[in-house]
């Protein structure tokens, strides 16, 4: 859907006609929750094809942030756009997009993704800056540290970080803040960094970073695609997706001593019961988990300086 596309509802406000008053309710904000997830992860579908491959990945995305629920909203926005977009009511038209919708309940029950150790998070980063990704490496220490979620670790701007010496900070605010524009959650919130290491190669990212221009840019398509390449390359399992550096952050606080109610008000969760059952079931996801040993040992040295370990990526 090009940006084109999406101003159909106010070009043609006739194209509601005909539908009743509650499904015009149901369909069109979800469609519009689809084009907004485009904008903030930077996607603009130039195709029919480009659409339907985005969708799919939205859908799993919902699919999976959810533990297999969400059918409701995906239906919603495939029906809101054969709505604004008939030439796409085709079965035809859109057909991973409809299948995963038609498929959604027939899967395996879902399984939480196991949560990643911070030694395997700083492997799979420096693995991602030596094959030319140095950014998605800072990228995924920030989303272990700020326990982000991938559109959220990808949407963030220059202007969504500050350090202790910003300006649009009181000076008695002495820790570096990421704020979160839009988020599952809710609007408008923020979150610190823990991890002085991070903060050091985030500020550096963000200093390079161009006025109004995105971190880490690429989108969260790309950012799945290389971590699910770099976990190949490492031989680490096929279950390890973003959300388990959200998972890992989470783990680890709560493996450090750090109360529960301090871990959800990091990671931004609303419901406080389902979010304790998550956090203690890590430790036991953690000990059934393997990986190569020699990827174990490398990820311990790394962890001793990753400062220095980043660096090391880029000699050649």
């Amino acid at each position: 859907m090009s940006r084109q596309d999406a101003k159909q509802p106010q070009r043609w406000p006739l194209l509601e006609a005909g539908f009743a008053p509650a499904t015009i309710a149901k369909y069109k904000p979800a469609v519009h929750r689809f084009i907004d997830w485009c904008i903030r992860t930077g996607q603009d579908p130039s195709t029919t094809d480009e659409l339907d491959e985005l969708l799919a990945d939205y859908f799993q995305q919902i699919h999976d942030d959810n533990n297999g629920s969400g059918k409701s909203i995906a239906s919603a926005t495939l029906h809101g756009i054969h709505m604004y977009l008939p030439r796409l009511k085709a079965a035809s038209a859109l057909p991973i997009a409809s299948a995963i919708c038609k498929r959604w309940h027939k899967s395996k029950p879902p399984t939480s993704h196991p949560p990643l150790t911070w030694e395997l998070t700083v492997v799979i980063a420096c693995q991602m800056a030596r094959a030319g990704h140095y950014n998605l490496g800072v990228a995924t220490l920030v989303g272990f540290d700020c326990l982000l979620r991938k559109e959220e670790l990808m949407s963030l701007r220059r202007e969504n970080f500050a350090d202790a010496k910003d300006v649009r900070l009181s000076v008695n605010y002495q820790k570096a803040v990421l704020s979160l524009d839009r988020t599952k959650t809710g609007r408008d919130q923020s979150v610190e960094l823990r991890n002085k290491s991070v903060l050091h190669l985030l500020s550096q990212v963000a200093r390079s970073t161009k006025p109004r221009a995105l971190i880490f840019p690429g989108g969260a398509q790309k950012y799945y695609r290389v971590f699910k390449a770099t976990c190949r390359d490492l031989g680490l399992s096929s279950r390890y997706v973003p959300h388990s550096l959200r998972h890992g952050g989470a783990t680890l606080m709560l493996l450090q001593g750090i109360p529960i109610e301090e871990i959800i008000r990091h990671g931004r969760w609303k419901s406080s019961e389902s979010v304790k059952t998550y956090i203690k079931a890590g430790r036991a996801q953690l000990m059934a988990m393997k990986a190569p040993l020699s990827v174990s040992v490398a990820g311990l040295h790394l962890a001793k300086d990753i400062i220095k370990s980043m660096a090391l990526t880029q000699k050649h």
